[in-house]
């Protein structure tokens, strides 16, 4: 039994449905209620702010390594010190 983790989902809302759908699928006897009220609603609201956070700090450290879209003055000259010039 291996679970499918999809990657390509990046926002909140599209992270909480994919934990929602995991811990039905493959531990449907430990949660019972995903509704808005329960504790285990708080966990997952948790989780996915997180991951949302990681990504968005993921996708600008990303950023400031591409010429194009760099907007800090010290990545610019790191990117132009990288090309010698």
């Amino acid at each position: 039994m291996s679970k499918k983790i999809s990657y390509a989902t990046r926002d909140f809302a599209g992270l909480r449905e994919e934990l929602v759908n995991l811990t039905t699928q493959y531990y449907p006897d430990l949660v019972k209620n995903t509704n808005d009220a329960s504790i285990f609603s708080v966990l997952l609201d948790l989780n996915a702010a997180v991951t949302d956070n990681l990504h968005l700090n993921i996708d600008r450290s990303i950023q400031e390594t591409v010429l194009q879209y760099a907007q800090q003055r010290s990545s610019i000259y790191n990117i132009a010190r990288t090309y010698g010039l």
